[in-house]
């Protein structure tokens, strides 16, 4: 005679594929990000060769040249200096962005890469080979890493006694942020992690920092 799982077996069984999977599946993210980073770096190196290889060819001094490749809608940002013929990775990759071209856009505002020149271009499209999720970008040197905290609204307009919870975002992002938030004047309005409150008629001006950014 087949017997049946009783209800203190199945809640058992599945508090036990709970945990399994609490401890597996950062395991298997983590095997996933270096998977992916390794690849990067594969396709940083190989776009770095054709870089040199068309120098060469074309009889043209190379530069240091940023490379910023996106892998499973992750960015990493690369770059080759000419004086150590050495390609750096950033020590902060992976960055989060909605694109390449955003990606591009937040590491130039961070000082993460910045242009050596007027002579600075992005050459992506003259080199051989290169693959739809890399950006070549010449005389741009990386930089150690730079910090960016804004804010999902860039004015607000608050009656008294009226209350609005900002948001802040870090680039690049970080786990378990530690923000500290500022009124010019807190007798017009108050703000406590992120929300703020009218306290009388005014302007002032809201910051939001972590660390020293």
């Amino acid at each position: 005679m087949k017997k049946a799982f009783s209800i203190v077996e199945l809640i058992i069984v599945i508090a036990v594929i709970g945990i399994l999977a609490a401890i597996l599946i950062p395991v298997f993210s983590n095997i996933i990000e270096k998977a992916n980073a390794k690849s990067a770096l594969s396709d940083a190196k190989n776009t770095l060769t054709n870089y040199v290889a068309h120098c060469e060819s074309n009889q043209r001094s190379k530069q240091d040249t940023c490379i910023i490749v996106e892998k499973a809608k992750a960015y990493y940002a690369f770059g080759y200096f000419v004086s150590m013929n050495e390609l750096i990775e950033s020590n902060h990759n992976p960055y989060k962005a909605d694109s390449l071209l955003d990606a591009l856009t937040k590491l130039k505002n961070t000082e993460v890469i910045i242009s050596l020149g007027s002579d600075s271009k992005e050459i992506t499209a003259t080199l051989p080979e290169v693959p739809d999720n890399v950006l070549v970008y010449e005389g741009y040197s990386l930089q150690p890493i730079g910090e960016l905290v804004t804010l999902d609204k860039e004015q607000l307009g608050l009656s008294i006694a009226e209350s609005h919870t900002l948001s802040a975002t870090l680039f690049p992002e970080r786990q378990g942020l530690s923000l500290t938030w500022e009124s010019a004047d807190e007798s017009i309005a108050a703000v406590k992690n992120g929300e703020v409150v009218g306290i009388s008629k005014g302007e002032t001006e809201v910051t939001v920092r972590y660390g020293d950014v």
